[in-house]
């Protein structure tokens, strides 16, 4: 007989899977969309964001 405590375990560690496939979904989208030289505008803008924050 499986715990409750085990099942909300399981539960826990494919959601974590499940963000870390989409943000790799959303990196290769980010990565295909910069080959062919359109990148997003809030791509380019966070980037700068990023950079300023460095900075500081």
């Amino acid at each position: 007989m499986v715990r409750r405590e085990q099942v909300k375990h399981l539960w826990q560690k494919l959601w974590l899977v499940k963000q870390e496939c989409l943000f790799m979904q959303y990196l290769v989208l980010i990565l295909y969309k910069f080959m062919q030289g359109s990148v997003p505008a809030e791509f380019v803008h966070y980037l700068k964001k990023q950079k300023n924050q460095e900075k500081v």
